[in-house]
């Protein structure tokens, strides 16, 4: 008997739960190893477009881009005698761990009207001005799963990432469409089919999640906006209903960037998406400035977690020059459900009223995350200091 078959006769009786620690420790593991290839690290100073903060990284060259993008933020210039962040791959004394991809979930335990409800209201009407319009079929044929591979898979891929879009293979889409815990549906309104989604399913510590793998549109629904955000929209709560009527625990959106200010991130949350960082498999360590936190903050905020995504924080930052309705409009986007902590990092304590926005925003989670002040007083000493 081969080490394979050996391996595989070892793997076949397990949980579906323990198959995915399994499959999630490797993972791990195989990125540990990738990082402690030290003689492919490099040090240098980067700036990330629109970051108030000259930023030095320390890692592998290959991830030296995705720290770029991560810090990036609409700054139009430096922050005046701005310290560097120090960013690496390896843990740095007193930085925050930070998670490059968030997975948001929607929670199922609710009534799918309860859900819905948690939606704006526009995008409810649109969801169900479009759900009387709309029907789903299976694709359960070659021949469905070929036409809404070629026809809605690929072509809305290259349309979103051009050329280069990573594609799944004709045969991973077959296999994935016809085995036992995937699916591919394809969704048909009044002019013919519009869009499908792809998805099966994983057992996480014994919680059944539906998973989102790719969502597909034909060309007449993605070369126009209007056209598109109604079948998306009423896409994506078909695949939450389906979920939900199949005795899920939770509906997953798909993985999204761990930037509080990516809008892919935030369209997912107005559609009852949850943070969740506990499969992110690729950290990285961010240390503060010393001077100049608040302002970096504000330009780009934090998602930091524990081992396994627990306890996530966001960090928020509120410099002394901002007023109280500056960063209320700044940060009202800002009500993610799954955190532990919100993190407000300030140069002077906050008024009572901003804490009560504050508290309001995030409110609505269940349960709400606790609100941390943190004040920095570096300015404030060192302008004393300049005084003396």
């Amino acid at each position: 008997m081969s080490i394979r078959q050996l391996l595989h006769r070892l793997y076949r009786p397990m949980s579906p739960s323990l198959r995915a620690e399994l499959k999630w420790t490797l993972g791990a593991a195989k990125d540990v190893l990738r990082k402690a290839k030290f003689w492919t690290w490099v040090r240098a100073e980067v700036q990330p477009a629109g970051c108030t903060h000259p930023v030095v990284y320390s890692g592998s060259a290959s991830q030296r881009e995705a720290v770029e993008l991560h810090l990036s933020g609409t700054a139009a210039r430096l922050h005046g005698d701005a310290d560097a962040v120090a960013v690496s791959e390896f843990p740095l004394p007193g930085s925050l761990r930070v998670p490059r991809y968030i997975q948001p979930v929607v929670p199922l335990s609710g009534d799918l009207d309860s859900i819905l409800d948690g939606y704006g209201d526009k995008l409810r009407r649109v969801v169900r001005q479009q759900l009387a319009k709309v029907s789903v079929q299976r694709a359960d044929t070659p021949a469905l799963v070929a036409f809404a591979n070629e026809s809605m898979l690929q072509p809305y891929a290259r349309e979103r990432y051009g050329p280069g879009a990573d594609q799944l293979s004709d045969q991973t889409v077959k296999d994935i469409a016809h085995r036992h815990d995937g699916r591919l549906d394809i969704v048909h309104a009044a002019e013919g089919p519009v869009a499908c989604h792809l998805g099966f399913e994983r057992v996480r510590r014994g919680k059944r999640y539906w998973n989102a793998i790719r969502f597909g549109f034909v060309d007449s629904v993605f070369r126009h906006p209007k056209r598109l955000h109604e079948i998306n929209s009423v896409n994506v709560f078909l695949a939450t209903r389906y979920a939900k009527e199949n005795g899920y625990d939770f509906y997953g959106l798909g993985d999204c960037l761990g930037r509080p200010d990516d809008g892919l991130l935030h369209w997912k949350r107005r559609r009852g998406g949850q943070i969740d960082a506990s499969q992110c498999q690729e950290w990285f360590y961010v240390r503060l400035p010393e001077r100049g936190t608040c302002e970096f903050l504000w330009n780009t905020p934090l998602f930091s977690a524990g081992f396994r995504g627990v306890n996530l924080r966001l960090h928020l930052g509120v410099p002394a020059s901002r007023t109280d309705a500056e960063t209320i409009a700044r940060y009202r986007e800002m009500s993610f459900g799954g955190l532990s902590e919100v993190v407000i990092h300030v140069d002077r304590p906050m008024s009572k009223p901003l804490r009560d926005s504050f508290e309001s925003l995030f409110s609505a989670s269940t349960p709400a995350p606790r609100i941390v002040e943190r004040l920095h007083r570096v300015e404030v000493h060192a302008a004393i200091r300049a005084l003396s």
